[in-house]
């Protein structure tokens, strides 16, 4: 298949990235929710843990670079609600709705039409999830990132994106509570405020693309030298508060930094290496295009294995992270590659049988 014009391996690569420390985050919060907050076990996980949690930010960055540089500003709205329905809404209900017949089969709760529609409203149902909920709430707003895009320079529209960011972010719920005292709301990690910043930035990205990289390689050496510096205070910080050693009241406005810094790394970091190459390896091109699959099916793949080992008397930190961290690695990839193919052939042969039977009669 011929590749689109914009085609960029490096956002190719970048996406498999991100989609390989999603099931990085999820396979090790076994451990670090049980090891022992004093031990260097559990530091030898918090620390790759922590620096991995940056990806819901980096998909949303990229899914605003996608947008702007696939369309250059110009949304064909029918076309592109459509297609994000079909494409992500869609695939998003029947695996909310598979993981729920797992769920009751298993005992883990019974069937409940209220909260399957709540969890499908608020991605409540497995931790993924809510970057579904907060994906659709910035596309279904596409008309006023356009008109914000267009028409207001970047430095003022990021500079306000990262006062919404960091304020709200943290002090959402006292807002809300001080409107309306009775209500609690403690969802402010799928309101789209929380992470206004990276959608903006990637949308002004995607925009002004080849400026932006070139301006960015240029300057690599002294953005790896923030990311590194920025890195290290990072894991010092969160080992501190994670382990309840110190109180770190200022962390997630520091993990704001860490997070803009590690997406600007590793997208300059691949935008260099990418620079004269393509992605050549049909792994990585079959992990990048399966990735949405990856993201729905590994949480489920978790709970299997999970599930697996407890009725084999498999009960040990460390032997059930190295078990989990292999099987969900390779059983979610592999399963989502052979659905992607046998969903390209299913489409494949409804697109034939469509052509024939609209062909003229002889």
């Amino acid at each position: 298949m011929k590749r689109p014009q914009n085609h960029k391996p490096e956002l190719s690569a970048l996406n498999v990235l991100l989609c390989l420390l999603v099931i990085f985050i999820h396979v090790s919060s076994a451990p670090v929710t049980a090891l022992y907050k004093d031990s260097w076990q559990y530091i030898a996980v918090l620390i790759p843990w922590r620096l991995s949690v940056f990806v819901v930010q980096g998909f949303l960055f990229l899914s605003g670079l996608k947008l702007f540089l696939n369309s250059r500003g110009e949304i064909r709205y029918k076309r592109f609600y459509l297609s994000r329905f079909i494409k992500i809404v869609v695939p998003y209900i029947l695996w909310n709705v598979l993981y729920d017949l797992y769920f009751i089969h298993e005992g883990y709760f019974a069937f409940s039409w209220r909260s399957l529609g709540f969890s499908l409203i608020s991605g409540t149902l497995v931790s993924p999830f809510y970057f579904i909920v907060v994906l659709v709430q910035f596309y279904a707003l596409a008309p006023l990132w356009r008109w914000i895009v267009l028409k207001v320079p970047p430095r003022l529209a990021l500079g306000f994106a990262v006062l919404i960011t960091l304020v709200l972010e943290q002090f959402l719920p006292d807002i809300i509570t001080a409107i309306s005292p009775k209500t609690h709301f403690p969802y402010t990690d799928r309101v789209l405020t929380t992470y206004v910043f990276y959608w903006l930035s990637g949308c002004y990205a995607g925009l002004y693309y080849e400026k932006v990289t070139s301006f960015i390689k240029r300057h690599f050496i002294l953005i790896a030298a923030v990311f590194a510096a920025v890195s290290l205070l990072e894991a010092v910080f969160s080992v501190f508060a994670f382990s309840k050693a110190r109180n770190i009241i200022w962390l997630e406005d520091w993990h704001f930094l860490y997070c803009s810094a590690a997406i600007l790394f590793f997208w300059t970091l691949l935008s260099r290496f990418y620079t004269h190459r393509k992605i050549a390896n049909p792994l990585l091109n079959a992990v990048n295009a399966a990735s949405y699959d990856i993201f729905l099916m590994h949480c489920l793949i978790i709970f299997i294995v999970n599930d697996v080992m407890a009725q084999l008397g498999i009960t040990g930190i460390a032997m059930t992270y190295l078990i989990r961290i292999a099987a969900v690695y390779v059983i979610t990839i592999c399963l989502s590659i052979l659905w992607g193919r046998l969903k390209g052939r299913i489409i494949k042969r409804l697109s034939s049988l469509r052509s024939r039977r609209t062909l003229p009669a002889k």
